[in-house]
This record gives C-alpha cells, structure tokens and sequence, in this order.
C-alpha cells in the first residue's frame, strides 16, 4: 500500500477515535445549551426611554386654578443607584418600600419653596447630586409645584398641610426601619419652613434641618410653631444668601 494512503487511512482513525471519545462524553457535557451571562439592569437612558424616570412637576395658571385644592405633593427618590433616573412614589404608593430606598442610609429631603410662575426648580436634581457625591444616601425630593405656585398669599396657606403629608411619608418610612435622627431636612425659602413644621410635628426629634434663605414675607414676626425655629430638630441651622429691599434679612438662631 503507497504511504500516502497509510497516511490517509491513520488520519481517518484518528477522527474515528475522536467521534467516538466525543460521543461518550455527551452526557456529561451539553454543548448545545451554552450558559448566558446575566442581562445587565437597563441603564438611565434605557429606563428613560420607557418613561421609567420621573421629573418634577410643572403647573399653568389654568391648571393651578384647577388643583389649587388638590396640593398633589408627590415624592422622587434618588440614589448612587439611579442618580440619573428618579423614582417616583406618592401616598397611594406608600404602603410598600421603595425599591432603591435603603433605611440603613441616611436620608436627605430636599423641598423647594415658592414657584412664582409655576416652572420646576431646576436646581433640585442638581442638589440632589451633590449630596450623593459626598455621602451615600438616600435623597428625596418633595415636588409641591402645585401648592407653591402663583399667589404668594395662598401658597402660605398650603405649606403647613405639605407638612403633614411629608409626615405621613416619615411615619412610613420609619415602619421599614428608618430613625428620625437620620433625616436631614433642606429646605429653599418657604420650604425651610415646611421643613420646620415637619420638625414642630415630630416634637424636633428631626436629625437636622438647613434652612436656605428661609422666607421673610408673611414670617417676620411669626411665632416659633409656624415658621423655622431652632427647637424643631436636634440641629437646625439657616444660610442667608440674599435680603429684602430694605436690606434686613429673616432673623434666625442656630441650635446645635
């Protein structure tokens, strides 16, 4: 027989043999049914896209005329897991934890104050991402757009009842683990003194509330249980940044 054909002949047994090696070991290997790699949770864009992230709200004088008896106080939660993509909750929704809330963190509650022509506060997200960059929390951000807008007079009207509502939220929270010492509250112009109701309601057992230019018009003179006062949390201090046209600023004590 030439060597060419041995040659041939001993290739041919050699893929025999490897058939065969391959057949026996196909029980214990499945070659058809490759193991995939877990899907990768959709990123902000992704989840924005499908209308997953919420925003903050934006009202018309229509719509204020409208709702002005419905304040719809709604909440956005922000974390280092969904900074780019908030989550909304509201009083109906209450009744179950957030899913990226976590009450091992401390929590940051941004409220906005009053919105002359109804447009959100831009800043807020803006806020709510430095807080993350420094510390790993939670971060709510209370959406009144409805209840702060237009009128001034009314809208002092409302800040007590977004209080309350806030409370009801806080008494939630605190069922799935959270301790009011961990709340600080930040609360911009008439905000700060929603913030310091909220503390009036939970006797200032508030961790901390920050007051940025609390709001002077209708609050120059108030008592203490309606506006901003050092005794409404454990720490309270205020940030003047600017004054009235007579260049007097709202008078405020610090308590450490």
């Amino acid at each position: 027989m030439p060597r060419e054909h041995k040659v041939l002949l001993l290739l041919l047994l050699l893929v025999c043999a490897w058939t065969v090696c391959i057949a026996s070991l196909a029980p214990a290997f499945d070659f058809k049914e490759t193991p995939q790699r877990p899907s990768r949770p959709p990123g902000a864009e992704e989840r924005r896209a499908h209308g997953e992230c919420a925003d903050l709200n934006n009202t018309t004088w229509l719509g204020y005329r409208q709702q002005r008896f419905n304040l719809q106080v709604q909440y956005l939660l922000l974390t280092r897991s969904n900074v780019d993509c908030a989550q909304r909750f509201d009083r109906e929704s209450l009744g179950e934890r957030p899913s990226y809330f976590n009450a091992s963190r401390p929590t940051k509650v941004i409220v906005h104050g009053y919105r002359a022509m109804g447009s959100k506060p831009s800043w807020v997200k803006e806020l709510a991402r430095a807080l993350l960059r420094a510390q790993d929390a939670n971060v709510l951000v209370v959406d009144w757009v409805y209840g702060a807008s237009f009128a001034y007079n009314l809208v002092v009207e409302n800040y007590k009842e977004v209080a309350v509502q806030i409370s009801v939220l806080i008494n939630q929270l605190q069922k799935h683990g959270c301790r009011l010492e961990t709340f600080h509250f930040i609360g911009v112009s008439l905000g700060a003194h929603v913030a310091g109701f909220v503390g009036t309601l939970f006797e200032g057992k508030i961790g901390r509330i920050t007051g940025l230019d609390p709001a002077g018009p209708m609050f120059k003179g108030a008592d203490t249980f309606d506006r901003l006062d050092p005794t409404d949390a454990q720490f309270v201090d205020a940030i003047h940044t600017d004054s009235d046209c007579e260049q007097t600023t709202f008078k405020f004590a610090m308590k450490p």
